[in-house]
């Protein structure tokens, strides 16, 4: 073949023979370099051989950097199909173990140079290397990373335009593993960037679906973490001009520590079920609207039940409707709370008709304290003024000594 050159090969075998248009051959030594750097130390296995398709049986192959046990067999039209190698070379490959470095994939496909991942591999290939399916599919990478199942991929070598649809029977992994993933374009040999928020999950462990592209894709399955349990019916999109990424589906959360994802120590695990539509570049930026329930959400080191929500939250902000059924507090809120400048705004009305303020470690006291009152707000407080006003209506005071009805308190205040 015309773009082919092995300067130096030695093969060794027995029991040549030819059947029809094939050569048969036990091999028992094969090794080679090719001009464009290919190296096979060894080859050896029961081998056949035709214009057709090269089959290798009880298959030894290794080269500086991967070593395979198998069987694999190629099959083509005719010998002029290798020089389409990704689109015309149908696979049949069952790896018994294998260590695969991807960088000597790429010399049979040129998209994937620059690629420096070595995984070890078991199970059962087929298709071309563009249209690939994968079966009882073992594969480790990395220090931690396990993943098994099975999948199928349309569209290698070029990653970022390969569709996948991905049945996971385990998945285990951290950030520091998917650090190590390459990131196209391969040849400037970068790696897959990890959030901060990924470090903080920990270990993760998926189970579950994955179809889509790298960048837009849905997952469906559940997610444990080193931080709390997720499970997810999510569509996500990246647009790789802008980084600014959606996520749209249901979410539930099951004593997710959200105050260590978002390292902020007032707050803590939460326990949801939740339709989420999301945007932004990152958990700090992100903005999500949500509807449903929170069945337990840790606040300044209180747990708080029974909330349902309907709304816009941003990281310090929420503006919608909210509800607590918790015995230490129950409340009814609709407006906004806005934290995320330097002082507080908020416009807001919440009615609370029943606070513990002993429970809500809002008073030092050993006694019964229970407060009830109707909350009107609306500007911005900062701490030498109020620009807006306040109104808590119907005031109710309750302690061990008795009831209290305290009546309005109005609050209000301008600059000119």
């Amino acid at each position: 073949f015309s773009h082919i050159d092995i300067p130096d090969a030695t093969v060794a075998g027995s029991d040549l023979r030819v059947a029809g248009d094939s050569i048969v051959v036990q091999l028992t030594t094969l090794h080679l370099s090719e001009q464009c750097g290919l190296r096979v130390e060894e080859l050896t296995g029961s081998a056949t051989v035709s214009g057709r398709s090269i089959r290798v049986d009880h298959m030894h192959l290794r080269t500086p950097r991967s070593e395979l046990h198998g069987q694999y067999k190629m099959t083509s039209t005719n010998w002029r199909a290798y020089s389409h190698y990704i689109d015309s070379v149908y696979m049949r490959l069952d790896v018994d173990t294998a260590l695969l470095q991807f960088a000597d994939v790429a010399w049979f496909a040129p998209q994937l140079r620059g690629v420096d991942l070595p995984v070890r591999v078991k199970g059962n290939f087929r298709g071309t290397v563009s249209e690939l399916k994968g079966r009882n599919v073992d594969l480790w990478f990395g220090e931690r990373s396990h993943f098994k199942g099975k999948g199928e991929l349309s569209g290698l070598p070029n990653m970022k335009g390969t569709f996948m649809v991905i049945d996971v029977d385990e998945l285990t992994t951290d950030a520091a593993d998917l650090g190590v993933l390459p990131q196209p374009p391969f040849s400037e040999g970068g790696k897959l960037q990890m959030p901060v928020e990924v470090e903080r999950l920990d270990n993760i462990a998926f189970r579950g679906n994955f179809t889509g592209f790298l960048n837009s894709f849905t997952a469906r399955g559940r997610t444990r973490t080193g931080i709390g349990d997720l499970a997810t019916s999510l569509s996500f999109r990246r647009d790789t001009l802008t980084n600014v990424f959606s996520a749209e589906g249901h979410l539930a959360t099951t004593d997710f520590d959200i105050g260590r994802l978002v390292n902020d120590g007032l707050v803590g695990a939460i326990t949801s079920d939740l339709q989420v539509s999301a945007t932004g570049k990152d958990l700090n930026s992100m903005k999500a609207d949500l509807q449903g329930t929170v069945a337990s959400f840790g606040f300044n080191r209180k747990t708080i039940t029974s909330i349902t929500l309907n709304g816009r939250l941003e990281r310090n902000l929420f503006n919608g409707t909210a509800s607590i059924d918790d015995p230490k507090l129950q409340l009814d809120f609709i407006g906004l709370a806005d934290l995320r400048g330097r002082w507080p705004k908020v416009d807001f009305q919440s009615t609370i008709y029943h606070a513990d303020l002993r429970a809500l470690d809002l008073l030092p006291t050993d006694k019964y304290n229970v407060a009830a009152a109707v909350v009107r707000a609306a500007g911005e407080f900062a701490p030498d003024s109020l620009k807006g006003f306040i109104a808590i209506e119907d005031i109710s005071y309750c302690t061990a000594e008795g009831d209290h009805e305290l009546g309005d308190i109005l609050v209000r205040s301008d600059r000119q």
